[in-house]
C-alpha cells in the first residue's frame, strides 16, 4: 500500500497543469490526493506505524492547521453576519481546497523523508513539458483552447499567472537537473526543456513571470557553489535561455510580452491584430526611446482598499470576502486583493495571519538548518520563486504546488536530520 500511495501521489503531481475543462470536473489531483490518504492509511493502520515517531513536529503542524480551519471558518461566520452569504458553494469549495492543500502537505512529508521520492515529486512538475510542441504551432494552440484572447497562452487553467507560477516551479526542476548531470545528453535535454518553460512563461503575459524568473536565477546564482559552478557561468546561462526563450515564441507573443511593458508600442492595450502588424524592430525602438510602465493591474489602488477593509473588520471576512463585501472595485467592477498577505487577512483576519506566519517561519528555519547541497538549492529556489508570485496574487487555498514545495522543503530538513543521526 505504501508504494501504491508513492505512485498516485506521483500521479495526482503530474495532473496540476490539468485544472480546465474536463478535468476540473473530474479534479484529478483532488481525486489522487484522497487515493492516496486512503492507501496511506491503510498502510499505517496495517503495518502498525508510529505516525508521530516517524514525522516529525507533526503535533506542531496538525496544531497550526487546525487553526487555519477555525480562523477561516470565524473570518466566514463574520461576513455571515455581516453580509450574508455571498455563494455557500464557492465557500465550501474554498475549506475543500485548503484540505486538500493541507493533505498533499501530510501525504509529502511523510513520504519525502527519502529523497528518491523528493527527487521523484520535484521532477514530476515537468509534465508541463507535454506544452512545449505548441510553442511552434500556435495556431493549434489557439484552436485547442489553450490560449485565452487570442494572446496568452494558459495551458488548460483558467488564469495564464496561475499556469506561468506552475511552469516557474517546472523550469526550476529541469535547470537543477541541467546542472546536477555531466551527460552532455542529458544536459541537452534539460535545457530545451528548460527553454521550453520559459517560453511558455513569458507567453502568458505575467508581469510575475519576469519578476519571478529574475529573483530565481539571482537566487541560484548566489548559492551556485552548490551546483558546482560560477556566478557567471549561472547569469550567463540565465541570459541565454531567456532570450533564445523569447526569439521562439511566435511573433504575436513577442510584441505583447514588450507591450505588456511598453504600452506605447500598440497605444491601444492588448489586440491581437494590431499586434500581428507591428515588426518587432519598431517594437525594440520604442525600449529604446521611451521609458517603461509597471502599473501592475491597478494593484496601487486595490491594495489600499483591502488594507481599509481589513482594518475595518480584523476578524476577517471569510474565503469569499470579495464577493460578500464588494468593498475592492477595479473599473467598477467587483474584484479581490490580489496579494495573498491580504487575501489570508481578510479571509481569517489577524488570528489566520498569525498561523501562516508562524507555519512559513517552520519551514524557513528548517531548510535553513538542513544540508545545503544541490537539492537544497531547487527546493529554496522554488520558495523564492513562489514568494514572487505571493506578493502579486491570491494562492493561499487554490494552489496546492505551494503546499508540496513547503512539505518537501520540511522533508528534506528531517531527512537530513535522520540521516546524520546514524
Amino acid at each position: 500500500m505504501r508504494r501504491a500511495a508513492e505512485i498516485i501521489i506521483l500521479f495526482s503531481t503530474t495532473t496540476l497543469f490539468y485544472r480546465r475543462d474536463v478535468f476540473y470536473l473530474f479534479k484529478p489531483f483532488e481525486i489522487g490526493i484522497l487515493a492516496a490518504i486512503l492507501c496511506t492509511l491503510a498502510y499505517i493502520l496495517n503495518a502498525k506505524r508510529n505516525i508521530f515517531k516517524e514525522i516529525p513536529n507533526l503535533p506542531l503542524w496538525l496544531t497550526l492547521f487546525a487553526l487555519m480551519f477555525l480562523f477561516s471558518a470565524v473570518g466566514t461566520a463574520n461576513g455571515y453576519r455581516i453580509y450574508g452569504m455571498a455563494d455557500p458553494v464557492k465557500t465550501a469549495g474554498g475549506f475543500f481546497y485548503l484540505g486538500i492543500g493541507i493533505v498533499a502537505f501530510l501525504l509529502t512529508l511523510y513520504y519525502g523523508r527519502s529523497a528518491r521520492f523528493r527527487n521523484a515529486i520535484i521532477l514530476s512538475f515537468a509534465s508541463s513539458l507535454i506544452f512545449a510542441p505548441f510553442i511552434f504551432i500556435p495556431e493549434l494552440a489557439e484552436k485547442a483552447g489553450l490560449i485565452t484572447e487570442r494572446i496568452y497562452f494558459q495551458g488548460l487553467h483558467k488564469n495564464p499567472t496561475t499556469f506561468a507560477f506552475l511552469a516557474s516551479i517546472a523550469a526550476i526542476a529541469l535547470v537543477g537537473r541541467y546542472f546536477r548531470t555531466n551527460r552532455n545528453l542529458l544536459k541537452a535535454a534539460y535545457a530545451t526543456g528548460t527553454i521550453s518553460m520559459l517560453t511558455l512563461c513569458l507567453w502568458t503575459g505575467s508581469r510575475a513571470t519576469l519578476l519571478s524568473i529574475t529573483v530565481s536565477f539571482a537566487w541560484i546564482a548566489f548559492h551556485s557553489r552548490l551546483f558546482g559552478v560560477r556566478k557567471f557561468a549561472v547569469l550567463l546561462a540565465a541570459v541565454l535561455a531567456t532570450t533564445v526563450a523569447f526569439a521562439i515564441l511566435p511573433h504575436r507573443a513577442q510584441i505583447m510580452i514588450l507591450d505588456r511593458v511598453y504600452p506605447q508600442i500598440s497605444g491601444t492595450g492588448p489586440n491581437p491584430t494590431r499586434f500581428d502588424k507591428i515588426p518587432l524592430k519598431t517594437a525594440f525602438g520604442f525600449l529604446i526611446a521611451g521609458m517603461p510602465s509597471l502599473p501592475y493591474q491597478s494593484r496601487q489602488s486595490l491594495w489600499p482598499q483591502s488594507i481599509n477593509l481589513f482594518v475595518a473588520h480584523p476578524s476577517g471576512l471569510g474565503m469569499e470576502y470579495f464577493r460578500s463585501a464588494q468593498a475592492i472595485r477595479q473599473n467598477g467592477l467587483v474584484t479581490h486583493s490580489h496579494n495573498t498577505v491580504l487575501q489570508v487577512l481578510l479571509t481569517g483576519g489577524v488570528g489566520l495571519f498569525i498561523t501562516c506566519v508562524f507555519f512559513l517561519f517552520t519551514i524557513l528555519k528548517k531548510i535553513n538548518h538542513s544540508k545545503k547541497d544541490a537539492e537544497w538549492l531547487v527546493i529554496t529556489t522554488m520558495l523564492v520563486c513562489s514568494a514572487a508570485f505571493l506578493i502579486i496574487g491570491e494562492y493561499f487555498y487554490i494552489t496546492p504546488w505551494i503546499w508540496i514545495i513547503a512539505a518537501l522543503a520540511s522533508a528534506k530538513a528531517d531527512d537530513t536530520r535522520d540521516a546524520s543521526a546514524v
